[in-house]
């Protein structure tokens, strides 16, 4: 279903636990657009690391 251009306002606000070494633990992004009805989306975000010992 093709979707049409619009020009309506979108609201991102990100927000992110940073360790000491500026490593992020974990984050939140909260988005609401206009695209004719109001819709939202909330993502968390933690990250996978990889160590070897």
């Amino acid at each position: 279903m093709p979707i049409q251009p619009f020009t309506q306002p979108i609201v991102r606000l990100d927000l992110d636990r940073m360790d000491d070494n500026d490593n992020c633990l974990f984050g939140v992004t909260a988005e609401i657009m206009w695209v004719p009805k109001p819709a939202y989306q909330l993502t968390l975000r933690t990250p996978l690391y990889a160590v070897r010992n």
